[in-house]
């Protein structure tokens, strides 16, 4: 009897591991619009995904669920969270899982998928991460309808990407800002409604899909990935192992993200987003735009800065003044039906102290030993003092001599004990105390064994001096007693004449 009940409890154990835990925040008293967190276990059904009791022994066996109706809003909040897989829509509605900055998921080895069966949204801010361990299927069977939204995030997968796995499921990814990283396609097209909408964030795999017959091509050509809903072009390139794909912004902003731009007055300009009918099509519409400027990107956000444009009809630039310090522009556009389109938080930085223009001079053409004068242009018109770095790259057997290797303008002597020309390149690198990132440029020194043969090949001057019979470049009397010696020599042919095979000879 004893070894029965021992058997009973171990097979209850085994079961119990076996569970997966679902989200029922509601159990512990919060329901929506109140949100709970993934790390508190009293959220979930049988405690947080991978949590073990006090005996180490495991509560659930890591499958996180959400398929509670009504669930409020997870949230992922710290950088631990773990789990084998999360299926959101397991048979009913997903929910939103949100992560937020200094959030981080890892999924260990199953697939996951958000609109499994039902609906599902994740939502990865600005600091958050997640790692998928293998596939990701974006809405899986028929009935799935999954939406991903990247707002400043990060989401990378070990394996395959799919947008809708099962005919008649529809999944919806918005990379809105961030970076989503996959290594693969299983396929060559995703499901008709699917969408991956690229706009300020940037999509990568690790296959090189940069051939216009590669599965992600097709999906571009197909209209499956878009570039901010359909209105721009999207960037390929292949770079450090990655596939990258980029869109246009369609606003062409001035200042761009990230530009550098002197203070004072300026300008900000940019494109208005063209209304669309239903097809795609231009309407030729009036749009109207607010703008907001200032040096506080969340007050954007709150819309609480004063705007510079209000609800201007097709308005497309706006003066204001800037001083030193970083500043933060949004434009919202709203359509002729109403609808809003919130623009994106551009950023630049207005200075008066830029880093130095660096021009390291023109090439030159010189001779061993010769004294070279170098004239570059490192002009800065900032406060900082500059501080100038010559450096050389030259063949072996070169000797590179500078006068001083820390101003301007130095003299520079090569010396090189090789027949023939050698290359010799030369660095000017600038940088001052608000610039501390050398700015380089580079100019090369053509050197010849002597000043007569950097003349004659070095500047082509041989063809304009003729009369130098015998290449000392100085025309003279030893040239005409040469062009007299040959006085009246006929070397005409006579005749004809047989090659020898390699060019081994002549045979009269």
């Amino acid at each position: 009897m004893k070894k029965l009940m021992l058997l009973l409890i171990l097979l209850f154990m085994a079961v119990a591991v076996e569970a997966a835990t679902v989200w029922n925040p509601a159990a512990n008293g919060i329901v929506p619009p109140a949100t709970g967190k993934w790390s508190d276990g009293a959220n979930w059904t049988n405690g947080v995904p991978d949590a073990v009791d006090a005996q180490g022994v495991a509560l659930n066996d890591g499958k996180a669920v959400f398929n509670v109706e009504g669930a409020a809003e997870c949230i992922v909040d710290y950088p631990d969270a773990t789990c084998t897989q999360i299926v959101s829509g397991d048979n009913g509605p997903g929910g939103v899982l949100r992560i937020v900055d200094g959030g981080f998921i890892t999924t260990r080895k199953d697939w996951s998928s958000m609109g499994y069966s039902n609906t599902g949204t994740w939502i990865v801010e600005e600091g958050g991460e997640m790692y998928i361990g293998s596939h990701l299927w974006t809405a899986l069977r028929a009935t799935g309808v999954g939406t991903l939204i990247i707002n400043g995030g990060t989401i990378k997968i070990a394996n395959a990407l799919d947008l809708g796995r099962d005919a008649g499921s529809v999944a919806k990814v918005y990379l809105n800002e961030g970076y989503l990283q996959t290594r693969y396609f299983p396929d060559d097209s995703d499901n008709e409604g699917s969408v991956l909408d690229i706009r300020y964030g940037t999509f990568a795999t690790t296959n090189n899909y940069t051939a216009t017959d590669s599965p992600l091509w097709k999906r571009i050509n197909a209209g499956t990935i878009v570039a901010f809903g359909g209105t721009s072009t999207l960037n390929v390139e292949r770079k450090d192992g990655l596939t990258l794909v980029t869109a246009v912004d369609p606003m062409n902003v001035f200042p761009a993200d990230g530009d550098v731009i002197r203070n004072g007055d300026v300008t900000l300009t940019w494109d208005n987003l063209a209304p669309l009918d239903p097809n795609g099509v231009a309407t030729g519409e009036d749009v109207t735009v607010n703008v907001w400027f200032g040096t506080d990107p969340n007050k954007l956000d709150l819309v609480q800065y004063p705007q510079v444009v209000t609800d201007g009809v097709n308005t497309t630039s706006v003066a204001v003044t800037a001083g030193v310090a970083k500043y933060y522009w949004q434009i919202d556009t709203t359509f002729a039906d109403g609808t809003v389109q919130v623009g994106h938080v551009y950023s630049f930085l207005a200075t008066d102290d830029f880093p130095p223009v660096t021009d390291a001079g023109l090439d030159v053409i010189s001779w061993s030993g010769n004294e070279v004068q170098l004239d570059a242009d490192a002009g800065d018109d900032g406060t900082s003092t500059v501080t100038y770095a010559w450096t050389y790259d030259a063949p072996e057997g070169t000797t590179v001599t500078f006068s001083d290797t820390t101003i301007e303008d130095p003299t520079v002597t090569i010396d090189k004990t090789t027949e023939g020309m050698v290359n010799v390149t030369l660095t000017l690198a600038c940088y001052d105390a608000a610039n501390p990132t050398p700015v380089s440029d580079s100019l090369t020194v053509s050197v010849y064994d002597n000043a007569c043969q950097a003349a004659r090949v070095g500047d082509n001057q041989a063809g304009n001096y003729l009369a130098d019979t015998n290449g000392d470049c100085v025309v003279d009397l030893n040239d005409f007693a040469l062009l007299a010696s040959l006085w009246m020599d006929d070397y005409t042919m006579e005749n004809p004449i047989t090659v020898l095979p390699e060019a081994e000879g002549v045979i009269e």
